[in-house]
């Protein structure tokens, strides 16, 4: 097995500007999640599924590539978010007859509702 040495040189000494500003974006980036968190489960939604909706509601019909390009995501990702949300009646999938190897994802009159409605009002449950 061959190691790769690491040269002294190849060691930046130079401090980094700002540097203990990290630790205190990372504890408001985590208490930040954590309250979107709290939000989402109180919706019944994990993190990510209120992204999709929110792309749906702000972009109409969508095909899975589109909207996994859009939030940064794999196709699986939206596919598996989508049938949750389907099944919750947020979401419909389905095909266009011109190309049906490509899914199209829309909202229900309840996922339109819930694009558009701040949290406090937004339905839970099935």
């Amino acid at each position: 097995m061959i190691r790769a040495a690491i040269q002294p040189s190849a060691v930046s000494a130079t401090p980094v500007p700002n540097a203990g500003v990290v630790p205190s974006l990372l504890s408001i980036s985590k208490s930040i999640r954590q309250l979107l968190n709290i939000s989402l489960v109180e919706l019944e939604l994990a993190a990510g599924q209120d992204q999709l909706l929110l792309c749906l509601a702000d972009n109409g019909d969508t095909y899975v590539t589109e909207a996994a390009q859009q939030l940064s995501v794999r196709m699986s990702t939206i596919s598996k978010m989508a049938d949750i949300l389907c099944g919750k009646g947020w979401v419909t999938k389905g095909v266009y007859i011109e190309d049906q190897r490509r899914v199209r994802l829309r909202l229900t009159e309840k996922g339109e509702h819930c694009g558009r409605c701040p949290p406090s009002s937004l339905p839970t449950g099935a």
